[in-house]
């Protein structure tokens, strides 16, 4: 299995659906709720995205995996929510 870097997944994750998330043809498909939760997601995804990159930065590299756990359970969140979604 190949590792992805937090920042890489931000990117890969984030970007296309904050673009999507805009949309209001793309907010009534799914609905205001769902729009909104996976607003809320992506929002915190990029906080910790920031945050790593700050701890790593300074050279805080055990607080940094900290972080980059959380970064993943969050991802996972959205993979549900994404799931959930498209049933």
């Amino acid at each position: 299995m190949q590792k992805i870097t937090i920042v890489e997944l931000f990117e890969s994750i984030a970007e296309p659906f904050f673009n999507s998330l805009s949309d209001p043809n793309y907010r009534k498909k799914i609905g205001e709720v769902n729009s909104n939760a996976l607003n809320l997601l992506l929002i915190n995804l990029s906080g910790k995205v920031k945050e790593y990159n700050n701890l790593i930065s300074i050279g805080n590299d055990d607080k940094a995996r900290i972080i980059e756990n959380q970064s993943m359970v969050v991802a996972r969140n959205i993979i549900e929510k994404l799931d959930e979604v498209c049933k």
